[in-house]
């Protein structure tokens, strides 16, 4: 499918924006892909198979992309071939219903009658179980047609021996089928477990009811409904995972690895959905499928790190150790960056020894992708699990070359240097960098160089000389160094004064929280004290999602009743072009109709007396009326005490 072809081969169209604006715009996530389908829909299929192209490559696994590919290529097209064969042989695309019943109908003209009937099984073996049911019936039907009652009979009892999204269409069928030759026969003695059968399935819709079957799967993040179809995977999954219609363990990892696969088609890009795969499989015992949901998920992520570390664990666990390797060596080919030369570092170190480790560290250390945090994760490497401090100090002193000007680079150092009690090379440390003009205002930095003198239990001479120094740097905000005094006694949280003296010592004004903080002498700590004056609740407005024209009413539905979740899905979505109602006027019409009250509300023959008596009788068992009548009693007696 994937050709050489650019988006600067469409040719442009008049009136509408060229394809290629629509295709950059679905990609950014500004518009529906059905908007650019149905640009796409009026031109002819070789001058846009490359915006297709394009579709597929970003969303490999959509369903929607194909449906519209298939509705465009001619029957005749010999480029519907290599499409169906695509369709055929993915492990994700090819458990999608719609797929197949297009596949399908396509064939039924093609192939004879034995042939298409081993298409059907094919289709009914790949598809997630639960939506087959269409592919079911259109089986049923083809059989009818052709007079094989043997084997209809066995299709009915097949696809009634689990359930399927249209269980009772099939019932009907079966039953409609077998009074033929017994008018006396129930549903109940053709299926044994068809009652628990049917409370399963009905278990199953209320949960997948909701779900989109033409949802993209685009990468986290990128559409306000994501969150929202996801949980309903999740939700679904979970009660499958509960094995309900309790199948033995071949027939359940089955229709797992069918449902997970289904997943996917939705959320392809999802190393968490990948990982739970795995993960559910690993807890089974099934080290081949933990394996394939792994590999898959390294194919569908790409470039992204955690699945592959996951996935080199997993290898490690099992002692597939040189596999395990390979996984971080295929990874350095794609991509070179920081944590994974420190995840494959402590990985040599774990395996190989420390002779492994001080090689790679040597190899990538002047890598451009390899950041300060290299170095400081080889030093501590050194120092903690090869018990080496020589080496450890000189990976620091190499680093700090290289690095004197990164603030977390040398509080690493220096927390390095104090835990190991090596005062000489802390204080020239200290001295080394503040004499630098970009590390002069880091206040940090300061902070912890007052608290080595103080812990140290030197002169309180040199304490009160290094504060002075530092008042010097930051004059406007401590003029009368009163902060240093407080950051001299304290210790972890304890301090000598509350927050509202602090606040005092600055006339009464408490900074605004912008303020940047190393421009400040007062305490960090200072600025994340809660206000006590302020008692009241606040929400945290960083978690609130921000609103744009795209979102569609799904990611509101959680809470809501079933049925009243199900009549808010069959309501248009996005901009609503038909004809608008007059609001007042059926409000009008709504308050002005007289509708007959209940008939259980009707007594006496409807008189007023009757229906007074029954409002009466239903108040009288009110529990919040008559809790109400006492209370005003009360106070009635109160007031004429």
């Amino acid at each position: 499918l994937m050709e050489d072809a650019t988006l600067d081969d469409i040719p442009e169209t008049n009136g509408v924006p060229p394809p290629e604006e629509i295709f950059e715009q679905v990609v950014n996530w500004k518009v529906d892909a059905d908007k650019l389908c149905h640009e796409l829909r009026n031109m002819q299929y070789e001058n846009v198979k490359v915006v297709y192209d394009s579709c597929l490559n970003l969303f490999p696994s959509s369903v929607y992309f194909y449906r519209q590919i298939l509705d465009h290529i001619s029957i005749e097209d010999g480029n519907i071939k290599e499409v169906l064969k695509v369709i055929r042989n993915d492990s994700i695309l090819n458990t999608s219903d719609e797929l197949w019943l297009w596949y399908i109908d396509y064939s039924t003209t093609k192939y004879e009658y034995h042939m298409l009937n081993n298409l059907y099984e094919e289709a009914i073996a790949k598809v997630s179980p639960f939506f087959s049911g269409n592919i079911w019936l259109k089986y049923i039907k083809r059989v009818k047609v052709a007079e094989d009652n043997d084997l209809l009979r066995n299709v009915y009892k097949r696809a009634l021996k689990l359930p399927n999204d249209k269980y009772e269409a099939i019932v009907n069928s079966y039953l409609e089928f077998e009074k033929e030759s017994n008018p006396n026969v129930t549903i109940e003695t053709l299926v044994p477990d068809y009652n628990d059968i049917l409370d399963v399935k009905n278990k199953m819709l209320e949960k997948v009811i909701l779900l989109d079957k033409y949802f993209l799967a685009a990468p986290p993040g990128k559409r306000p409904d994501q969150f929202t179809q996801y949980n309903l995977w999740k939700k679904y999954i979970e009660y499958e995972e509960e094995n309900p219609l309790n199948l033995d363990e071949e027939d359940y990892k089955n229709r797992m690895h069918m449902i997970y696969r289904h997943c996917a088609l939705y959320f392809y890009k999802y190393q968490d959905h990948w990982y739970n795969m795995a993960d559910f499989f690993n807890e089974l015992g099934d080290v081949e499928n933990t394996k394939l949901s792994y590999q898959k998920g390294l194919e569908a992520s790409g470039e992204e790190y955690l699945l592959h570390f996951l996935y080199s664990e997993y290898l490690e666990n099992i002692n597939e150790v040189e596999e395990a390797k390979k996984v971080y060596e295929n990874l350095l080919q794609v991509k070179e960056d920081t944590i994974i030369f420190i995840n494959y570092m402590l990985f040599l170190r774990r395996n190989f020894g420390k002779t492994d480790a001080r090689m790679l560290f040597l190899k990538y250390r002047r890598n451009p992708n390899a950041n300060f945090q290299f170095y400081v994760a080889a030093a501590t490497l050194e120092y903690y699990t090869n018990e080496d401090l020589k080496s450890s100090r000189n990976i620091f002193e190499l680093g700090l070359s290289k690095y004197i000007t990164e603030s977390k680079y040398i509080m690493e150092y220096i927390k390095f240097l104090f835990n190991i009690n090596d005062r000489n090379n802390l204080r020239v440390l200290f001295e080394k960098v503040l004499s630098r003009e970009e590390n002069r205002n880091d206040q940090e930095i300061w902070d912890y160089y007052q608290k080595y003198e103080i812990m140290c239990m030197n002169s309180l001479k040199t304490v009160k000389e290094l504060e002075k120094r530092k008042c010097e740097v930051f004059y406007k905000s401590d003029p009368t160094g009163i902060f240093a005094l407080v950051q001299r006694f304290r210790f972890l949280d304890l301090w000598p004064c509350d927050s509202k003296e602090l606040t005092s010592f600055e006339g009464g004004k408490r900074p605004n929280k912008s303020t940047d903080q190393k421009e400040s002498r007062k305490p960090k700590e200072f600025w994340e004290e809660k206000n006590e004056s302020d008692q009241s609740a606040r929400p945290n407005f960083d978690l609130l999602a921000k609103y744009e024209k795209e979102m569609i009413h799904m990611g509101f539905l959680q809470g809501l009743p079933f049925e009243l979740s199900e009549f808010i899905t069959t309501l248009p979505q996005g901009k609503w072009e038909g004809p608008l109602v007059n609001l007042e006027a059926v409000i009008t019409i709504t308050v002005e109709t007289k509708i007959d009250p209940p008939e259980q509300v009707r007594t006496e023959k409807n008189s007023d007396r009757g229906i007074k008596r029954d409002r009466d009788d239903r108040h009288r068992s009110d529990v919040y009326r008559n809790r109400q009548a006492r209370k005003y009693e009360r106070r009635s007696k109160r007031r004429k005490t």
